[in-house]
């Protein structure tokens, strides 16, 4: 067929098979004494396979290879495209979003707009001080969900500090967006939700507006005690502890025993009246218990946090164990209470 058939035929205009044949991408096998091109059915199918390559999101010229080298790994080229693809919807997600807070700020003209798409860019930046500035500049309440997002991604404790305290301004849409965060396959993402969970109980519990949240934020750090790390927990049973969580409670002395934060985990044990009793009871029957040397030694370490633990301690003078022994003499010693 002569080059106008084969343009209706595939539907790839007569100056794009030209075009084509200069990059050597067809070769048509015949012309006509009047040198016309003359196109076969393997020429067809060459068409189409390149029409079908194109439509993949393949360059010319990554199209040339796949057909020319029979080893060229076509999966390959197709998973490289899916991680293009990805990293373009991510930016177009991305603009999407800052121009949905760009329209909720409010602005009346374009210098403001370019200001608030500024300091969302800002949010991204590599340089620490930049992040800080826009996560204090920004309204948190026109973008809740981008001023979240930049809290659970950011790796600076400095930064992270400034949009947690952004997080807070943000409102409820925000607080969500951080919770969700926590079932993340990612241990650092979940990591950084419960910290800034954390914090934001802090702050509401120490009387800020956002108070009437303040259960909310505690629920989501009670599920992040069922979480399978124990750093994460560890964070978040002190959270609670410090506000007289009952919850945390098994975790708290789970720490203790395990060495994991025990000072931290002591001293919210004893500070709570609300488990005082219970804290010390406890520690004194996991002293009986089988337990290592090491667990019994960081159990009785903790009882210098309780001022009223002097009887359990005068027991465990003569506790066959010399570092248990030792170390309730000294904090016996230091409270001038040794007989």
């Amino acid at each position: 067929m002569r080059i106008g058939e084969m343009a209706e035929t595939t539907g790839v205009s007569a100056r794009m098979l030209r075009y084509y044949e200069k990059l050597g991408l067809i070769e048509p096998g015949a012309r006509t004494s009047a040198g016309y091109r003359i196109y076969d059915d393997a020429d067809l199918e060459r068409v189409f396979h390149i029409e079908g390559l194109r439509g993949l999101g393949l360059s010319l010229t990554e199209v040339k290879s796949a057909l020319d080298d029979p080893d060229h790994r076509i999966a390959e080229v197709i998973d490289e495209l899916i991680a293009e693809s990805r990293a373009r919807l991510r930016e177009e997600k991305r603009l999407f979003e800052q121009l949905l807070a760009v329209r909720g700020s409010d602005v009346t003209d374009w210098r403001a707009a370019l200001n608030v798409m500024n300091l969302l860019k800002n949010l991204r930046s590599h340089d620490p001080a930049a992040r800080q500035d826009s996560a204090l500049r920004l309204a948190p309440a026109a973008h809740p969900r981008m001023v979240a997002r930049s809290a659970i991604a950011e790796k600076d404790l400095n930064v992270a500090g400034a949009l947690s305290w952004s997080m807070l301004q943000a409102g409820d849409v925000a607080l969500e967006e951080v919770s969700r965060a926590l079932a993340s396959a990612d241990r650092e993402v979940r990591m950084r939700a419960v910290r800034i969970l954390a914090e934001a109980a802090a702050r509401t519990t120490a009387g800020t507006k956002q108070s009437e949240r303040s259960e909310e934020i505690f629920e989501h750090l009670r599920g992040a005690l069922d979480d399978e790390d124990t750093d994460i927990r560890a964070v978040a049973a002190l959270s609670l502890g410090e506000r007289g969580g009952l919850v945390a409670f098994d975790e708290l002395l789970r720490m203790i025993v395990d060495g994991d934060h025990d000072v931290q985990a002591s001293e919210v044990l004893a500070q709570s009246p609300s488990w005082h009793e219970a804290a010390l009871d406890t520690i004194g029957a996991l002293l009986n218990d089988d337990r290592t040397q090491e667990q019994r030694a960081r159990l009785v370490q903790a009882l210098a946090e309780f001022e009223d633990s002097d009887e359990l301690l005068l027991e465990l003078l003569d506790d066959p164990t010399p570092v248990v022994a030792l170390t309730a003499k000294a904090i016996l010693r230091a409270r001038g209470n040794m007989p």
